[in-house]
């Protein structure tokens, strides 16, 4: 029986941002500038993930193919059909860093804990959803029941939420059958 889920608790969400190098040519614009204007001039290098391998990259697509129709700028959906400016997750940041890139795509909390400085998207609102569970037949229920109480309590919600990820509270339950003992967690009471 592969039925390993039978119920997930959704309580944080990563928003997608643009992340700039501030030594870029284009910071500037960047900053006083609608993003998608900026981000389709000549010589711009935009960095992004492979929305085929990675969920970032995925959101980026959506993200820019949800701009262009929002913001009325074709030139977008350029973007997400280029395969110039595609790197793997790993090395995004460092790109970034080192100037091989004026931006890229990120999680909100991804760049605030590398020190990126970021853009909004704006209107485009589109984040990754972070989820927990306690397998079905886990061999530690116990510890993973703890690990799952400490991360939806007071204090690991504080260290997400420091980290720059936005809490949801309560979480949002799905399914059937969570252990009696997060109870308290899964309904915030």
């Amino acid at each position: 029986d592969g039925n390993w889920v039978s119920w997930y608790a959704s309580f944080a969400k990563g928003s997608l941002v643009i992340g700039y190098n501030p030594k870029s040519r284009f910071a500037a614009q960047l900053r006083s500038q609608p993003w998608y204007h900026v981000i389709t001039q000549p010589g711009f290098l935009l960095g992004r993930t492979d929305p085929v391998l990675d969920p970032k990259g995925q959101l980026t697509a959506q993200a820019l193919t949800q701009a262009a129709t929002t913001y009325h700028e074709p030139a977008l959906l350029s973007i997400t059909s280029a395969t110039a400016g595609v790197f793997p997750e790993e090395t995004l940041v460092g790109r970034l860093q080192t100037g091989q890139l004026d931006a890229g795509f990120f999680y909100a909390n991804e760049a605030r804990e590398a020190g990126i400085p970021t853009v909004d998207l704006g209107a485009v609102q589109l984040a990754a959803t972070y989820t927990v569970t306690v397998l079905e037949r886990a061999p530690h229920v116990a510890g993973a029941t703890a690990f799952v109480n400490y991360l939806l309590g007071s204090r690991g919600q504080g260290i997400l939420a420091a980290h720059g990820l936005s809490v949801i509270e309560p979480p949002q339950l799905s399914g059937g059958g969570a252990p009696s003992g997060l109870r308290s967690v899964l309904t915030g009471s």
